[in-house]
């Protein structure tokens, strides 16, 4: 199958409470996401083999973003509207059958998310003048989204039966690509000290082993096998910065049975 997908979406604008000595405004407007995506479902070898890909650009008019108030000494922080930014980007999807009890899957994503102009906010204060936000340039990455993604899953069910049921192994890798943690220039950095903007890239893998029977199903799970301590989210609004990390090596037993 191959498809064209034209879309558009929207995100309510809204209202953010601010002090009085600050100039933010309290009021955001809506932003506006267009979409245009084509791509390929595709099966091969006698339908073992399913190739998926999908090519897409966007267009985000009036985007809403956090900012900190820029007089010196006062803290404050609003949503407000930047002008434009584009996304362009592309997914490739496989999955094979490679015996009839194992099937390998992998996929790889990869995305361009930048302003698309530079530009800068200002905003009129108390005594008839105006106060400017560090200017944005074009080519800014947009915050937490990753450049890369890329995943590898392996299932495999032995046809031996081990009390009426049969084993099954599942493995899941997942590679996540090195983000920014907020639009450059923008969002606080106050006690940031040297602390990168930047959230490194980490690969995590989960592990499942069970027996599954038509009446009930059995399973050892790892979560996050080698204990990666992902960086996910830099929160610099406090003293020192309080960095966000996924969750550690997790271990789990499930029993389920059908009445």
């Amino acid at each position: 199958m191959l498809y064209f997908t034209y879309s558009e979406g929207f995100r309510n604008g809204g209202s953010t409470p601010v002090r009085d000595r600050s100039v933010l405004p309290s009021t955001f407007k809506p932003d506006l996401l267009t979409n245009y995506e084509i791509g390929a479902k595709t099966d091969w070898l006698d339908r073992r083999l399913r190739a998926n890909l999908t090519l897409y650009y966007m267009t985000w008019d009036d985007i809403q973003v956090q900012v900190e108030d820029p007089q010196p000494g006062v803290f404050a922080l609003a949503t407000v509207n930047f002008p434009q930014a584009e996304n362009t980007g592309g997914y490739v999807e496989l999955q094979w059958l490679a015996l009839d009890n194992l099937t390998l899957g992998a996929s790889l994503a990869h995305v361009d998310a930048e302003l698309s102009q530079s530009s800068t906010l200002c905003f009129p204060d108390d005594e008839g003048g105006q106060v400017c936000l560090p200017p944005a340039q074009k080519g800014a990455r947009l915050p937490l989204t990753p450049d890369w993604k890329a995943t590898f899953s392996l299932d495999y069910t032995n046809s031996h039966q081990i009390w009426d049921a049969s084993p099954f192994f599942r493995f899941d890798y997942s590679y996540v690509g090195e983000s920014v943690n907020s639009l450059e220039g923008f969002e606080s950095v106050v006690n940031l000290g040297d602390r990168s903007n930047t959230l490194p890239s980490y690969d995590e893998g989960n592990m499942q082993l069970g027996l599954e029977s038509n009446k009930w199903t059995f399973t050892f799970s790892v979560d996050n096998v080698w204990d990666e301590r992902a960086e996910q989210f830099l929160n610099n609004r406090w003293g020192s910065p309080r960095i966000s990390i996924s969750r550690p090596r997790t271990y789990g037993l499930t029993f389920r049975y059908n009445f």
